[in-house]
């Protein structure tokens, strides 16, 4: 980390570049550190940009760090958002001037010339996908399932945990679902040749998120065609279009399980292919316009 540290100050330095922009985490998290951080690319740099792709960090929401964020978000010349929703939350509760803050909207990458389909089933098959931590909410997707009494689910939880109690909970729960769903969970790292082959076996991917800014699972699902049932948490609403899924109406596993048995009884009327050319909307080349005239302003 040191030597990296020691290339990227060498870079800055002598390259002179006129803008610096952070598309990835600071290194001192969200923290002291984290600012101390912001100021040296403040220094360097004649423009700093920060892409804010968590307003707050996942389950680490609280009144202190809210009041480091402050601090931390006045330092960038711009911050770069995924939502018109964060714009606002940025302005009303962080006090950033309205000129700062640039919506840029996620985009997916290349759209696949070619994914294959699973073939008719009887059960609903649904990908659960990315990390394992409490705000996504997988204890209450298993939950859920105890109320779709008429169709089986078999599921996949794709992703490792880096929360223990987290991990344990699901381990828990795994095998108190009732018996006429089948629930797998394949933890550890995926490598991206193997993402595509976790989707495409997919009816469905379920988003049960407690809560979430933007979700890269969300236009990966895209990318691929695939429909996606969730919570209306974040700008999800805004993003899922009736024909590539479905919102449940309430933050409650009898919501979400309503909304499982409303997609199987209507299970073939998704259009996969309607799907990802709604995904090409938000290909990279295009999302990248609305952030392009701030560097040169």
């Amino acid at each position: 980390m040191l030597a990296y540290l020691v290339r990227l100050g060498k870079r800055l330095v002598f390259n002179k570049a006129d803008t610096v922009h952070l598309t990835g985490m600071l290194l001192g998290g969200t923290g002291w550190a984290a600012i101390m951080e912001c100021h040296i690319y403040k220094l360097i740099a004649k423009r700093f940009f920060l892409t804010v792709h968590n307003i707050q960090p996942h389950d680490k929401e609280s009144a202190k760090r809210k009041g480091i964020l402050k601090r931390l978000y006045a330092i960038p010349d711009k911050l770069v958002v995924h939502t018109a929703q964060m714009q606002h939350i940025l302005i009303d509760e962080y006090a950033v001037e309205p000129e700062r803050v640039v919506v840029m909207h996620h985009g997916v990458d290349d759209i696949p010339a070619h994914v294959d389909v699973p073939a008719p089933a009887d059960e609903l098959r649904v990908l659960l996908f990315g990390g394992v931590l409490p705000y996504k909410g997988i204890d209450i997707f298993l939950d859920a399932l105890e109320h779709c009494t008429d169709f089986s689910v078999v599921a996949k939880i794709v992703g490792e945990s880096r929360n223990p109690a987290y991990a344990d909970t699901i381990k828990k729960l795994i095998p108190q679902v009732p018996a006429h769903h089948v629930i797998e969970w394949v933890s550890g790292f995926i490598p991206e040749a193997e993402v595509q082959h976790y989707f495409e076996q997919a009816d469905l991917v379920a988003l049960p998120y407690r809560h979430i800014d933007q979700s890269g699972v969300l236009f990966t699902a895209f990318r691929f065609g695939v429909p996606v049932v969730a919570f209306n948490v974040g700008s999800f609403a805004e993003y899922l279009p009736a024909f590539a899924g479905r919102i449940a109406s309430e933050q409650t596993p009898q919501s979400f399980a309503a909304s499982l048995h409303a997609f199987y009884l209507n299970r073939t009327t998704y259009n996969r292919t309607a799907i990802r050319n709604y995904a090409a909307s938000f290909s990279w080349d295009e999302t990248v316009t609305s952030l392009i005239p701030h560097y040169s302003a």
